[in-house]
């Protein structure tokens, strides 16, 4: 019986669903590509605030191409 209920606990499945698992990791990579450019535009403003142009140039630059 403590078999049965673990089987039911699990958090993955015991066959793996492919389309899911692909799904999921397209769902954490735009999650990343969100985060870079976050960053990128975060790390922009701070290059402006210290009179970094080529810094802030190179953010903004890559920030543009990534979204």
């Amino acid at each position: 019986m403590a078999q049965l209920a673990s089987r039911f606990a699990t958090a993955r499945p015991g066959v793996p669903d492919r389309a899911l698992e692909r799904n999921q990791a397209l769902r954490f990579a735009a999650l990343d590509a969100q985060h870079v450019v976050t960053l990128l535009a975060y790390v922009a403003n701070l290059a402006a605030a210290d009179g970094d142009e080529e810094l802030r140039t190179f953010c903004s630059r890559w920030e543009r191409k990534l979204r």
